[in-house]
């Protein structure tokens, strides 16, 4: 099942029946597929290092108490943007997307 495949299915079954939030949330993936495939191939072997895209660790490093790492983590208190938003929607709302 080919990524084109299925968009020219979801673009069939729109015509036919309506966007539906399902396909529109289908055609979405696909769109987030392929900006993770290109940035990846952009970026190349840096999307795999510890320190990440940016070139810098954690607050405190890897080898902190791990308590106090979960805690950060699930109030969404890590100092990574796009992590803490992601927690702190997933915290109040129980939701956690990345759209």
């Amino acid at each position: 099942l080919s990524a084109r495949f299925l968009f020219s299915e979801l673009l069939r079954y729109e015509k036919e029946r309506g966007k539906t939030d399902s396909t529109s949330r289908l055609v979405h993936e696909l769109y987030f597929r392929d900006f993770v495939r290109f940035s990846s191939l952009i970026k190349g072997s840096q999307i795999f290092r510890l320190e990440g895209l940016y070139r810098r660790h954690p607050p405190g490093g890897w080898l902190q108490d791990a308590t106090d790492v979960l805690s950060s983590w699930r109030l969404g208190q890590t100092g990574f943007p796009l992590v803490d938003a992601a927690m702190r929607e997933l915290l109040a709302t129980g939701h956690c997307s990345h759209s």
